[in-house]
Order: structure tokens, then C-alpha cells, then sequence
């Protein structure tokens, strides 16, 4: 065990030591002072060396050589950092300035290049009002021919040579900053931007595309016109009009991009890995608007800082807070109400942002839904609280700590009964669901200098996912009397921490490095169970503890960011994972590459390579009673998953209002994870046989599972007009994404559940007034492919018995749906503003999802089906008032 943690125990202490000695040279350089100008006034600037020396006990080494220490300077009363004070003193002089422990300064020549001298402009790019640093804005110099994007701390850094330079901000939804300096030295400079009110539909930057996160960034919640089924802004919604994207069809939960499963999307809140993201049948995702600074989508070209997913990336970040003054908004609706408040706690210094929402449709869904299902009775209930609070020890250090507690609760039951003369058959069912996340997040983020910028981050999840449904058949054929019952169990408890550290490196004005470590560790309870009696008391004492494993994975990164020419450059980076359960250990190296070329002005082509593997897999029971989700780990006898992708993307920016994207991609998938074809539960039942099916004990999933592979591929389109007034979008793509098993239909390729040859996404948003604004939104999609059963026989035991035939043999009906919405707000009281909202989900609409009931009359043997639709056009309103 030792020789094993050895070597990442040598590189922690390593990188802690080094950072700890960066960390206490530079910290002392940004201690804050205040300054008296009738202290010294008009005096040399060896007066002030001699005065910063006396008040922070000090001595400052410098060269008259370097510096002209007889020259008389000026500067302005105020409270600075002891680098400020330096600089501000020394601003005719080429010089930089270091610390050396335990109390110098040292005054440094700035060094000339052989051609021309070089200077460093920094600093961070944040929100006019409120201070909120901005996370991947594009700051541009000199008409796109130097970039770099501000990093996860909004620090951004420029190697630039001296004289006159034009620096361009960009950031969606903001308004494009423009500043001119003069650059005569090394300098801080932080650039604030103005959100811009008129905001127009899901935009999608060209250069964002391009330059941020390896060439595939899409920003998920800058929006109002995608809504969720009950009319709130969502960002899982808004990144469905993305080609490649898509839900698992109407009513349904999680994201489906480029042929992956819901469970290979690495979904983040903070930096900690979720399991579950999205509501019951798709209602809303847990990530609430107001509190969200950051949602990305990444499927193309992984960076290698991310790792332990087949197919996309959702990256959300939260707000900070406003550090001037305090926002509060109310949101009351149909679906429920919604509180958010942010603000200083202390002012430009600490500040908190904190969101919370209950829903109360269990009050009214039951007969909203009635005539629509088969269900008598149905109770439907979710709740979210969000928080995050940051102190600022200075501009360049800051700590935040982050939380989330929320989940569903859902319920159905039915009854039936038939009499007739003779004969009487009862049954009923009673489903219930419910999941729940608590989250804690701590990140920590430092800039010592204009070089290194470091983040650290350590999370804990609770991930409780629980169903049960309950089955009773009574039978009575004259005076003989039968009564049979079913309890199916599925329990899955999840509890993951992690501890990240990272490091961004300015090497030069061509090449940016970032490097670091994650260690996760993981408790998996995965059971499913099976008993034909209604057992009694609650899942948590009836199903035992047995089922737990133990697992942890740990994660080291490297990637550049590589500027060849101003037409080229390239993302490459190596992502290495070792994870190790049931004393097991598998070990992967994940080679990420991505090429950037500009051929023209306005076109940009990008083509990527990247390798991905998968340590946990999520197992989907479609059959009887609601679905049963368990996460399972690799172990021994389950492989990890991997994959392959390769892509190629070009884009051409028509003008400021149009943009055009064609891609494609391919991808081979390893090591897949399905549930064998289950036995029909109900066939002793309806055949009044003795036979009884097979019972899963705790432990049993890993032998009722296969390992398989798969493949994806597909062409993907988007256009889009955007600006104030009018904007439009059309996505659209053709897919094929299939599957292979050797132990299912003997090996022979069938088509993935959520396979989907063709996906339309098409709106259009109108800005009607500076307070009117109505959306549009269509989607169509191939029908999901389902298995139907084609024959029936008799086995050696005498049963009949229904064969299923070869897996996802048949298609549900195309589905398309059209949906409206329109946004109204006023100004409140001074600086406030109340808005309504109202939404029609399923204006128009052909489902695709709907239950298939199949099923045998008991007397005359007749084969019945029944499908019944769900979802009917959904009204919802919201009413929000700002202040």
C-alpha cells in the first residue's frame, strides 16, 4: 500500500513546500499601507525607500544604477500594497521588484530583450456593478492577433512590448470593452465590463468556441428563451438547442450528447461531481439561474484537466456575490417559489450569494394528470437550497465555501379490479422515488505575481437514490382464491469526497501551461432486491449494508495551450488516472489533442483527438415498476469504460449578426455496461403457475450485467442570427449511435436506447421593446428505439413465456413539439424591477414518450396493449419582483 501512495505523497509534499515558499514571498509584497503625502512631500525617492523601510521595519536593496534614487516624486494619499507603493515611486524606471525572507526587497533591472523589451500586463476582468470576477472572457490585443482567456479566478496576463495598444474585452453578455494603454512598463490592470440588459438568445462566441476549453465552450444560462417544462430558465434546457445534444424525450431527465449515455456526462457544481443534476421527468435541473455566474458544455476536444466521463463536460460555477450592495429577488409561479439574495456581508470583502425554491404541484398535478395516465393518484414534490460565501483577503486571494441541499420526492399508485360472474381479478401497485444531494465545496484561489496563479479546492457529495415499488394480484375463480405480491427494492447511496490542486503557468506570450493533481474517494451501497411478499417498514431497515465498495481514483494533468503562429495554435495536454477497488487496480493514460486554424479572417477550423475513460457506470433497469438507477463502480469483474473520439468543427462568422458551424465526429466506445433482458416478473402470475422468478441478493448486479462496446457517430449544423431585436437559431444533425453485446441477440449489433437519426432544433426571439419580448422554440426528433416482443412459446416447464426479440427492435413515432414564451418587466421602486413570465410547454406536440402496457385478459388469453400519452400542453407563470 505504501509503495503505492509513495510517489504521490513525494509530489504533494514537493508542491506544497514550493508553493509554500511562493506563497511567503509574495504575500508580504501585497500587505496593504497607508500613505500620507503630507508625510513626505516633495521628497526623493530614496525619502520614500527610507519611509517604507521605517514603517515596515524592512530593508529595500536597490542599484543607482537601476534607479535615480535623488529624483523627486508625487504620489496621491491612499491606502496601498507595498508592490503598488514601489511601482508608483519607481514609474520612470524599467525595474521589477522581488522579496527575499526573511525582510528585503530587491529593486531588479527589468531585463531588455535582444530586438525589442517586453512588458507584462495584468489583472482581472469583473463586472462593472457588482465586482464579480468574469471566468473565460477573451481579452484580445491589437484585432485578435494576442488573446488569452481569464481563468477560473478571472486573472488574465499579456506579454506585450512597449507602446501604444488597443485591448479588447469580450464576454457573452456583456458589452465589448475597449481600452487603449500606453505600455511603458510591467503593469495591473483590471477591466471592468457592463452587462448588457438587451441580451439576446443562447450565443454562441466564435472565438469561445474556439480558444476557451480546448475549442468546444458553449456558455448554458446567458438566456431566457429556453425554459423547462414548467417555464423556468434552465441551463440543461438551453444547451439542447446545441447540435449533439439532446434529452432522453419528452419527460425525461439528463442530457444525451453524441450517442453517450445520461451517466457519461461529467457534471460539476463547484468543482464536485454529481450524480444526479435534473428533476423528476425532467421538470427543472437543480442549478437555479440567479445563483449561477458560469454554466459551459464542452463535448469536443476535452481539456485535460477533466477527466472520468465518456462524452461531455458541464462545468457550473456560482455567483460570489455583489460586493457593493445587496440584490434580493421573489419569484412566485405555478410550479412553486424562489428566493435568491446576494451582497456584501463585509464590504469589498466578504460576500455571500444564497438561493432557495420549493414547489407545491403536488397540490395540483394529481388532477391535472388524471385523464392523462393510468394512475389514480400521483404526489410529486422537489426542493433546492443554494449558497456560496467569499472573503477576500486582496484583490489577487480569496477562499469561498459552497453548498447545496436538495431532491424529489415521487409517488403513484393504481388499482384495478374486474368482476364478473364467477370470476374476480384485483390488483395494484404502489411506485415511490426519491433522490437527494447535500454538497460541500471549499476552493481557494491565490495569484502571486504575474506568472503563477494556483486553485485548490477539497468537496464532499451525499447522493441517496431510492425505489420501490410494490406490486398485489388477487385472483378469485369461484370459491378459490389467490393472492400473489411483489416488492421490488432499488437503493443506491453514494458519499465521494475530493481534494484538487492546480496551477496556471504564464510561461510566455505563446505559451500557457496548467498542471495539477485530484484525488477522489468513494463509498458505493448499490442494491437491488427482490421478495414475493410486501415487506414491511421503511428501505433503510429492510435491505441490509453488505453491498458496500470501497473505491478511489487519483488524477494528474498537464496541458499547453501553444501559440505556433497567429493562424495556428494547439491545445495538448496528458490526463493519467489510477483507480483501485475490490483489489483491483486499473491504471490509464488519456492523451487530449486539439489544432486551432484560422485560414481566413472570420473562418476558424478545429479538429480534435481525445481519449476518455470511465470508472463508474450507471445501471438502468427499464423494466417492471419505475426505473432503477444504481451507480456501481469498476470492479474485479466489471471493466472500466473507454473511448476515442475524433472531431472536426469549421466556423464562419458572417458578420456581427451571423454565424455558421458544420462539424462532425466519430466515436468508439470500450467496456459498456448493460442489465441482461430481465424475466417477465408477471408471467407466473398470469399463467397460474408455481413458478417463482429469480431473486437479486444485494450483491447480485454484477452478475446480471454485461460488458460491451459501442459506436457514434455523426454530422452536426448550426446557424444563428443574433443581435437586440431579432434573433434566430437552427441546429440540426444526423447520428447513429449503436451497441454490441456477445451475450445479447448472440452478438449482434443493435441500436442504442436513445439512438437518434435526426434532431431539429429551431426558434426565433423578438425584442419587441426595451420591456417586451417574445421566444419561439421547435424540436423534432426520430423516435427512441424500444424492444417489443414478437413471439411467445412454451419452456420445459410448461409456461408460456413472451420473447422479447432482438433488442430496440421497433421505434416509437417521430417526435416534435412547439412551445411559446413571453417576458414582461417594469421598473420597481428605485433600482428594482418586477417581471412576468408565461410559458406554454407542448403547444403543439406528438409524443414520443408514452408507457406500453402489454398484458394477457386472464380469461380468455387475449394478447391486450395499451399506450397512453403523457405530457399535455403545459401552462406556467412566474411573477418576479427585484429589489
Amino acid at each position: 500500500m505504501l509503495k503505492t501512495y509513495l510517489p504521490i505523497i513525494l509530489i504533494l509534499i514537493s508542491w506544497f513546500i514550493g508553493l509554500g515558499e511562493i506563497y511567503g514571498q509574495q504575500i508580504f509584497l501585497f500587505e496593504k499601507l497607508r500613505f500620507n503625502n503630507e508625510e513626505i512631500k516633495g521628497k526623493k525617492i530614496e525619502d520614500h525607500i527610507a519611509w517604507l523601510e521605517s514603517k515596515k521595519n524592512v530593508t529595500v536593496s536597490y542599484s543607482s544604477l537601476a534607479i535615480d534614487p535623488t529624483k523627486v516624486v508625487n504620489i496621491k494619499d491612499g491606502i496601498y500594497s507595498i508592490e503598488d507603493f514601489l511601482y508608483k515611486i519607481l514609474d520612470d524606471f524599467e525595474v521589477t521588484i522581488e522579496f527575499r525572507a526573511p525582510s528585503k526587497i530587491l529593486i531588479i533591472p527589468a531585463v531588455k530583450t535582444e530586438k525589442e523589451k517586453l512588458f507584462i500586463i495584468s489583472g482581472y476582468v469583473k463586472d462593472k456593478i457588482s465586482h464579480e470576477v468574469l471566468i473565460g472572457a477573451i481579452v484580445q490585443v491589437n484585432n485578435q492577433q494576442q488573446y488569452t482567456i481569464s481563468n477560473v479566478s478571472g486573472y488574465y496576463s499579456l506579454v506585450l512590448p512597449k507602446g501604444q495598444h488597443e485591448i479588447i474585452v469580450n464576454y457573452l453578455g456583456y458589452r465589448i470593452l475597449q481600452e487603449n494603454v500606453e505600455i511603458e512598463k510591467n503593469m495591473s490592470m483590471s477591466l471592468f465590463m457592463e452587462f448588457q440588459n438587451e441580451l439576446p438568445s443562447l450565443t454562441i462566441s466564435q472565438e469561445r468556441i474556439n480558444y476557451w476549453n480546448l475549442g468546444d465552450n458553449i456558455d448554458a444560462f446567458k438566456t431566457k428563451e429556453f425554459k423547462s417544462l414548467l417555464g423556468e430558465s434552465d441551463p440543461l434546457n438551453n444547451v439542447k438547442v446545441i447540435p449533439g445534444v439532446q434529452s432522453g424525450g419528452e419527460g425525461q431527465s439528463g442530457l444525451f450528447v453524441r450517442g453517450g449515455g445520461a451517466d457519461q456526462n461529467l457534471v460539476l457544481l463547484e468543482g464536485v461531481p454529481l450524480y444526479e443534476y435534473s428533476h423528476t421527468v425532467g421538470i427543472a435541473s437543480l442549478f437555479m439561474e440567479e445563483s449561477v455566474k458560469e454554466a459551459s458544455l464542452i463535448k469536443n476536444g476535452f481539456p485535460a484537466r477533466y477527466g472520468g466521463r465518456l462524452s461531455a463536460v458541464m462545468d457550473v460555477n456560482l455567483k460570489e456575490g455583489n460586493t457593493k450592495e445587496h440584490e434580493r429577488l421573489i419569484s412566485i409561479g405555478i410550479p412553486g417559489i424562489k428566493f435568491h439574495a446576494n451582497g456584501p456581508i463585509f464590504k469589498n470583502k466578504t460576500t455571500y450569494n444564497f438561493s432557495m425554491r420549493t414547489s407545491w404541484i403536488n397540490y395540483y398535478i394529481n388532477k391535472f394528470l388524471l385523464k392523462f395516465t393510468n394512475y389514480d393518484i400521483i404526489k410529486l414534490s422537489y426542493m433546492d437550497i443554494v449558497g456560496k460565501i467569499t472573503h477576500r483577503f486582496a484583490e489577487n486571494h480569496k477562499i469561498s465555501f459552497s453548498f447545496y441541499s436538495g431532491g424529489d420526492r415521487l409517488s403513484l399508485q393504481k388499482s384495478l379490479l374486474i368482476d364478473s360472474v364467477g370470476y374476480s381479478f384485483a390488483s395494484s401497485d404502489y411506485n415511490r422515488l426519491s433522490w437527494s444531494n447535500t454538497l460541500g465545496s471549499i476552493q481557494w484561489y491565490f495569484t502571486p505575481n504575474n506568472k503563477w496563479s494556483f486553485q485548490a479546492q477539497a468537496g464532499i457529495l451525499s447522493y441517496k437514490h431510492r425505489a420501490r415499488s410494490s406490486y398485489t394480484f388477487e385472483t378469485s375463480v369461484f370459491e378459490e382464491s389467490r393472492l400473489d405480491e411483489l416488492d421490488i427494492f432499488s437503493y443506491s447511496d453514494i458519499l465521494t469526497t475530493n481534494l484538487k490542486f492546480s496551477a496556471d503557468y504564464y510561461l510566455n506570450e505563446k505559451n500557457t501551461i496548467k498542471m495539477g493533481f485530484e484525488h477522489l474517494y468513494h463509498n458505493f451501497n448499490p442494491v437491488v432486491k427482490q421478495s414475493t411478499i410486501i415487506l414491511e417498514g421503511e428501505e433503510e431497515n429492510i435491505l441490509d449494508k453488505d453491498s458496500l465498495i470501497v473505491a478511489s481514483e487519483t488524477n494528474f494533468f498537464i496541458e499547453d495551450h501553444l501559440k505556433i503562429h497567429k493562424k495556428f495554435s494547439i491545445y495538448a495536454g496528458i490526463h493519467l488516472n489510477t483507480f483501485r477497488s475490490s483489489d483491483t487496480s486499473y491504471f490509464s493514460w488519456q492523451p487530449r489533442l486539439s489544432m486551432i486554424w484560422k485560414p481566413f479572417k472570420n473562418h476558424i477550423t478545429n479538429a480534435a483527438v481525445t481519449r476518455m475513460r470511465q470508472n463508474i457506470h450507471l445501471l438502468v433497469n427499464l423494466g417492471l415498476g419505475l426505473p432503477s438507477d444504481l451507480w456501481v463502480p469498476t470492479t474485479n469483474k466489471i471493466q472500466p469504460a473507454n473511448s476515442w473520439q475524433y472531431s472536426i468543427t469549421h466556423s464562419y462568422k458572417f458578420d456581427n449578426d451571423h454565424f455558421l458551424q458544420l462539424g462532425a465526429y466519430y466515436k468508439r466506445m470500450s467496456g459498456l455496461l448493460e442489465f441482461l433482458t430481465p424475466v417477465d416478473l408477471f408471467y407466473f402470475f398470469i399463467n397460474e403457475t408455481e413458478v417463482v422468478p429469480v431473486f437479486n441478493t444485494s450483491k447480485d448486479w454484477e452478475r446480471n450485467v454485461l460488458n460491451g462496446q459501442g459506436t457514434a457517430k455523426g454530422i452536426e449544423l448550426l446557424f444563428q442570427r443574433k443581435n437586440k431585436l431579432i434573433n434566430g437559431w437552427f441546429s440540426g444533425s444526423w447520428s447513429k449511435s449503436d451497441r454490441t453485446f456477445s451475450g445479447i441477440d448472440n452478438g449482434k449489433t443493435f441500436p442504442f436506447r436513445y439512438d437518434r437519426t435526426w434532431d431539429v432544433n429551431a426558434g426565433i426571439s423578438l425584442q419587441l421593446n426595451k420591456d417586451l419580448s417574445v421566444a419561439s422554440n421547435f424540436v423534432y426528433g426520430t423516435g427512441n428505439a424500444f424492444s417489443l416482443a414478437t413471439e411467445e412459446y412454451v419452456n420445459v416447464l410448461g409456461t408460456t413465456v413472451i420473447h422479447p426479440g432482438t433488442r430496440n427492435n421497433r421505434r416509437l413515432p417521430a417526435f416534435h413539439q412547439l412551445s411559446f414564451n413571453l417576458n414582461y418587466s417594469k421598473p420597481f421602486l428605485k433600482d428594482g424591477k418586477w417581471t412576468l413570465h408565461l410559458n406554454l410547454y407542448n403547444v403543439y406536440n406528438r409524443l414520443n414518450a408514452y408507457f406500453i402496457y402489454i398484458y394477457k385478459n386472464p380469461l380468455t388469453k387475449e394478447s391486450l396493449a395499451k399506450k397512453v400519452s403523457i405530457l399535455p400542453i403545459t401552462p406556467s407563470i412566474y411573477f418576479s419582483v427585484t429589489f
